[in-house]
């Protein structure tokens, strides 16, 4: 017979073929000393709730500048970053997620980055200046460049980058989400947008992504977050809104508000207008110039005007 040249390659595990685990505790508990049973139950319900292990910690307190509904967000932010990487900050507008945001890139204690749109730039800084804080700001522009390369010592130094905006990254075949990507890589995230998702849930897969590995959350139920996102595998709906509460913050306005046990806290909120939508023709040059001149010189915080587009 013939001689048979074989070829043998090592095997590889792939996350679309793992199944998750029947019981997700497994997955909390590590090799250790024996304890009491106690002390086992009370850490596998820590690991539930992604908190650290109970010990002696130093933990810098939050700033006084935090308004008392956004500590628990900036508690819950810290205790994912810390578990998984990465975490997700939906808050409904109005609720401040940008202080809660600088609270916990500053509670971490590390260098970080901000990735933001031009746009919000002044915004940004301006916040920082505010607080006496220094970070790198990278735009969302800059990103979306083919040949984008991360130039700034500060930035590649960083070990966390605060992604406002963060559902502009919600396609993996732009430029800008590659660029972010290769950007944060070693490095922890926090994701901020009020709409985590826009037209399907596998835009919250893909967001996740930007710091999961494909396979995390299989002890969870999902098995694969890129099959998910591309909808090539079923998952039990039920387990997918599971495993995206355990790394989102992600609160309405009235439950900011009444989800305390000491009572209710005292927020208020503008009140939405109807809107209406006028068809109008275009505006002449010289009143559109009178017009961003105008807006140039609003006083109303200082921050306000950079958010208006022509």
């Amino acid at each position: 017979m013939p001689a048979t040249a074989v070829h043998w390659q090592p095997p590889r595990i792939l996350s679309e073929h793992l199944a998750p685990l029947p019981e997700p505790l497994a997955c909390l508990l590590s090799p250790g000393p024996v304890e009491a049973p106690a002390a086992v139950a009370a850490l596998g319900a820590r690991a539930l709730l992604d908190l650290a292990p109970l010990g002696p910690e130093e933990r810098t307190p939050w700033p006084t500048w935090l308004a008392p509904h956004q500590v628990p967000a900036a508690e819950r932010l810290r205790a994912l970053l810390a578990r998984w990487g990465g975490a997700l900050l939906a808050d409904a507008p109005g609720l401040g997620k940008s202080y809660v945001a600088l609270a916990v890139a500053l509670g971490c204690g590390e260098r970080f980055a901000l990735v933001v749109p031009a746009v919000l730039v002044d915004q940004w800084r301006a916040l920082l200046e505010r607080f006496a804080t220094e970070a790198a700001i990278v735009t969302h522009e800059s990103l979306s460049a083919p040949n984008y390369r991360p130039l700034q010592s500060s930035t590649a130094l960083s070990r966390l980058f605060v992604v406002d905006e963060a559902h502009r990254f919600r396609n993996p075949g732009t430029n800008r989400y590659r660029g972010l990507a290769r950007l944060v890589v070693g490095a922890k995230v926090l994701l901020v947008t009020a709409t985590p998702v826009h037209n399907r849930v596998g835009d919250l897969c893909h967001l996740l992504r930007l710091f999961l590995r494909d396979h995390a959350l299989t002890a969870l139920g999902v098995p694969s977050l890129r099959c998910v996102a591309r909808g090539e595998r079923d998952v039990d709906p039920a387990a997918l809104r599971a495993a995206a509460a355990r790394l989102c913050v992600s609160r309405s306005r009235e439950r900011a508000r009444t989800g305390w046990t000491a009572g209710p806290v005292a927020l208020s909120f503008p009140a939405r207008s109807g809107g209406a939508v006028a068809r109008i023709g275009a505006a002449p040059d010289a009143l559109l110039e009178r017009l961003v001149a105008g807006i140039g010189q609003l006083d109303c915080g200082g921050e306000a005007a950079g958010l208006f587009r022509l």
